[in-house]
């Protein structure tokens, strides 16, 4: 079903850069203000120059846009970024801690995926996407005529051949290391096709899902179907396929984090609260909060380990924390045309149970959002929110089973961890892409 493809991936020269480490950025939406700033300043070419161009003073429209354009062209003509010269495929090793002081490994592959439409049920959503983001990167792509971070897929198990892959890869060292920006460490081999072929048959016999970058995707669909419009020629292009960091359900190293909600004070009814706490749920145990504070490793491990029998969420107020699980009659509440796929996701049974009939439908925006525990704690304690609920995270096969089932999972209902950084490898979207 996927067609999975290795690609001339366009890279920096470490000759001209020197250490990788300080040209690699996070994907635009998770970089805030001040790390721009030091990776800005970190080097001149740091590819947040090109996935996060920087607005200044004056500019206006696409102003920004058309400079990252002009950077990449020039990187390109300086020799800073070299195009490999015959297709790869890019095998990718990142260790990282996760908690902290517990070492992890994901292995994954860097390679192009053909843009499938929704309703081929090739490629696999599970959330809903916002104007704004695609607005943004659409004139980024139509600027630059490259991908410049690749979107995050998932797909089922393939042992042997991934096996078959990591064993090409292990016969030589990696082309390049470094560290990332959130203290990890990424390897990166670029290998040629036959070493992952037994990979691309398994892949073209499966579906794909989209665990990060759903902007990313559905703007690259647009921009091949405006290349397209425009195209004297038929054969396969690189704006047809999409950079995609492509990664194993089973891979142990997968690690899907919760998003926790703290709801600001000022929106609360206590008395509505306690009502539908006792209708709705049943308080399995209570922790009062020590003098210091509640620990959040402590919230969250009591949290997993409730979790791991029944669906149950952590609800701190007023320096106490109460594990609570839904009641027998809960699916009564539930929406009847939602599939059961959905209606099991965590997410789904605190909004629907709790948080809408509390805060009413407008409560996605009500709510503040962290996937730091300890954050949402010290909200309630400083005052600044009513009461913050813990979650635990959905699983790989959960995530599948919604998208397989054409659904959208609620807003903020996952976080993978660690996010692949950019510029690694770029993909061109022009004849040569494909070799």
């Amino acid at each position: 079903m996927a067609d999975v493809r290795a690609f001339r991936g366009l890279r920096y020269s470490l000759p001209q850069v020197g250490d990788l480490s300080r040209v690699l950025c996070p994907p635009y939406d998770v970089i805030s203000a001040p790390e721009a700033q030091r990776l800005r300043a970190a080097s001149p070419y740091n590819a947040i120059h090109l996935e996060l161009p920087e607005a200044l003073p004056g500019e206006t429209g696409d102003e920004r846009y058309r400079r990252a354009a002009a950077t990449l062209q020039a990187w390109r003509a300086a020799g800073v970024l070299v195009r490999d010269a015959e297709p790869r495929l890019y095998a990718i090793e990142e260790a990282f801690s996760w908690p902290a002081g517990h070492p992890q490994r994901r292995r994954g592959l860097l390679a192009v995926v053909r843009l499938a439409d929704w309703a081929e049920r090739v490629v696999l959503p599970h959330e809903h996407t916002l104007a704004a983001p695609k607005a943004d990167r659409l004139q980024l792509l139509r600027a630059c005529a490259t991908n410049i971070s690749p979107v995050f897929l998932l797909y089922p198990p393939q042992p042997a051949a991934e096996a078959a892959l990591w064993g090409a890869a292990a016969t030589t060292p990696p082309q390049c290391e470094a560290q990332t920006p959130d203290g990890g460490v990424v390897r990166v081999w670029a290998l040629s096709p036959p070493a992952g072929a037994a990979l691309l048959a398994a892949l073209a016999e499966s579906r794909l899902y989209i665990a990060d970058g759903h902007h990313r995707y559905e703007t690259a669909l647009r921009y091949r179907d405006e290349r397209r419009a425009a195209a004297a020629s038929d054969r396969p292009m690189g704006y047809d396929y999409v950079l995609s960091y492509l990664v194993s359900m089973a891979d142990p190293g997968l690690v899907v984090l919760a998003t926790h909600r703290w709801v600001p004070a000022e929106r609360v009814d206590r008395q509505r609260l306690a009502a539908l706490l006792a209708e709705r749920f049943v308080v399995v145990a209570r922790h009062k909060a020590p003098p210091g504070g509640l620990a959040a490793a402590t919230a969250l491990a009591e949290l997993r380990r409730w979790g791991a029998r029944h669906t149950t969420f952590g609800l701190y107020q007023a320096g106490e924390l109460l594990l609570i699980q839904p009641c027998a009659a809960a699916s009564r509440w539930l929406p009847a045309e939602r599939h059961p796929a959905w209606r099991a996701l965590d997410t789904a049974q605190v909004e629907s149970l709790l948080l809408q009939p509390l805060l009413g439908p407008d409560a996605a925006e009500a709510l503040a959002y962290t996937r730091d525990a300890a954050e949402a704690l010290a909200a309630v304690d400083a005052g600044r929110a009513a009461f913050a609920v813990l979650l635990n995270p959905p699983s790989p096969a959960q995530i599948a089973a919604v998208a397989d089932a054409g659904e959208r999972m609620p807003q903020k209902s996952t976080y993978f961890y660690p996010k692949l950084p950019t510029g690694l490898a770029f993909h061109v979207l022009d004849d040569a892409a494909l070799g």
